[in-house]
């Protein structure tokens, strides 16, 4: 009972919060190199400053490993730049900027 009570909250304070001003946001540059099996590269900018780089290659385990990095413009003008790895080992990220 106590965890229905608790969805119902969640959705109650979803659906009362203040939605997010809507951007359009347009692909400026997108390179796909496609998928071969469980390998394939990827890079996407958007107008809004958002960029993203990956890279999908098979793991030991027959698994999709993915590496890469993404950069989100904030709104005091820098940029907030960060890599991933996701593997057998889990998904690791870390700030480097």
């Amino acid at each position: 009972m106590k965890i229905a009570a608790i969805v119902v909250a969640c959705l109650l304070g979803v659906a009362t919060s203040s939605p997010l001003p809507q951007q359009d946001v347009q692909v400026v540059r997108s390179e796909i190199q496609p998928a071969d099996g469980a390998n394939f590269q990827y890079e996407i900018e958007l107008d809004n400053g958002y960029q993203e780089s990956r890279v999908g290659t098979e793991g030991s385990e027959g698994q999709s490993n993915m590496s890469g990095s993404f950069s989100i413009p904030l709104e005091d003008g820098t940029v907030a730049v960060f890599t991933y790895v996701a593997d057998e080992l889990g998904y690791r990220v870390e700030r480097t900027q």
